[in-house]
């Protein structure tokens, strides 16, 4: 993927840290800088999936899609945030069964 140079402000105090961390990992303090913006994304791509499924506006599978994760990855995230399932026992049973009519037919 082709880089772009940016140019930000960012606080002392982010500027301390990432200047620790790149003295800790013997890096220069710009791939620090871009390993935790990086990191951020993540997290807010992962909450913001979490987040429109909770609130029933995404199903499941594009949520996991808005986090860049596997569905079933998406699922271990929304157990350990205490989301309950959008899917219904009705929901449930047709998937089933859809499953079972695949299995025959394969």
């Amino acid at each position: 993927m082709p880089e772009e140079v940016v140019s930000v402000r960012l606080e002392e105090e982010v500027l301390k840290y990432a200047q620790q961390r790149a003295k800790e990992e013997k890096i220069p303090k710009s791939a620090v800088i871009r390993k935790l913006l990086a990191l951020g994304i993540e997290y807010e791509r992962l909450k913001r999936g979490i987040e429109l499924y909770r609130d029933r506006k995404v199903s499941l599978g594009k949520a996991a899609e808005i986090a860049g994760i596997p569905i079933t990855q998406m699922m271990d995230w929304l157990v350990r945030f205490g989301v309950k399932s959008n899917i219904t026992l009705e929901d449930y049973r047709a998937g089933l069964e859809y499953a079972r009519k695949a299995l025959k037919q394969g």
